[in-house]
């Protein structure tokens, strides 16, 4: 899925609308592998898109794809790396989406060194977050028909979104 996101949409709204938004469109489709182009051009340093996602985004959204991978489709997940144009975010990036999917500690706590060069410079951009925000009833409306159109096993329901405490723990 790709939704056009305002310039300076921040790591809270980033992550409500695939929660909102993306986790429901798996779950209708129950793919039998997930593919996934993990570019990091949203990152803030990034000087492409504009988006202010940090390094624990990225992570944050590893931990998702890697809970709803083994909820839907045996966790067959493919991770792909493209985009992301400011190397040390790439990499730190990478490397926790790495550390998240092997349930590496000690590579997170390294990695964790690395995040003090990733906070946000300024406060989140209530404003942008808004707009993205706004933009979920209509991604679900011209999504919806499209969802109804996949397969969807008998009894099963869409659910809404996962919670932070299904959506954030590692797998071992």
């Amino acid at each position: 899925m790709n939704l056009p996101l305002p310039r300076r949409t921040g790591p809270r709204a980033y992550l409500e609308l695939f929660d909102r938004v993306v986790t429901p469109a798996l779950c209708a489709y129950q793919p039998e592998f997930i593919l996934v182009q993990f570019g990091t051009d949203g990152h803030f340093q990034d000087p492409l898109v504009g988006l202010r996602l940090t390094s624990l985004t990225y992570q944050a959204l590893a931990a998702r794809l890697h809970t709803l991978a083994h909820a839907l489709c045996q966790g067959r997940l493919l991770l792909r790396g493209g985009g992301g144009y400011h190397p040390e975010a790439t990499a730190r990036s990478w490397m926790l989406m790495m550390a998240t999917l092997l349930n590496d500690l000690p590579a997170r706590i390294h990695a964790a060194l690395w995040i003090m060069a990733d906070a946000l410079p300024d406060p989140p951009d209530q404003a942008a977050d808004g707009r993205a925000l706004a933009l979920i009833p209509q991604a679900i409306a011209q999504s919806a028909p499209i969802w109804k159109s996949w397969r969807m096993p008998s009894g099963a329901a869409i659910p809404g979104s996962l919670t932070a405490s299904q959506a954030l723990p590692l797998h071992a």
